[in-house]
């Protein structure tokens, strides 16, 4: 289906849930980009964390994760860990900081929302 859409359209913008990658894991060398959407608070990295390893194997993390990009929601603009207020980039060195060999190393920022 991304074949055909690609030969018919320049943006092709598909949101789906984490458990419906895990269906469709041949689609990972399909996809340009993941938008990675994370809210700025440490239960939504935690589980973001959980969800990824639950879903994308050990042979598809490298791409899936050279293809994303942290798109980081404010959910509540207040909210902090060790009193520094969850930027995208405290985002980012929180999820790469070895809670999980799934992302080591650091992520490219798409922004925040």
């Amino acid at each position: 289906m991304l074949s055909v859409f690609r030969n018919n359209f320049n943006l092709i913008i598909l949101d789906m849930p984490m458990d419906l990658l895990g269906v469709f894991t041949e689609s990972i060398i399909n996809i340009d980009i993941f938008g990675l959407c994370v809210s700025n608070n440490l239960y939504s990295i935690l589980n973001t964390i959980r969800n990824t390893e639950g879903v994308v194997d050990k042979e598809n993390i490298a791409l899936f994760k050279s293809k994303s990009a942290l798109i980081v929601s404010k959910y509540n603009s207040e909210s902090r860990f060790n009193r520094d207020i969850f930027t995208p980039d405290k985002v980012n060195e929180i999820l790469t900081s070895g809670i999980s060999t799934y992302f080591q190393g650091d992520m490219k920022i798409a922004g925040g929302v």
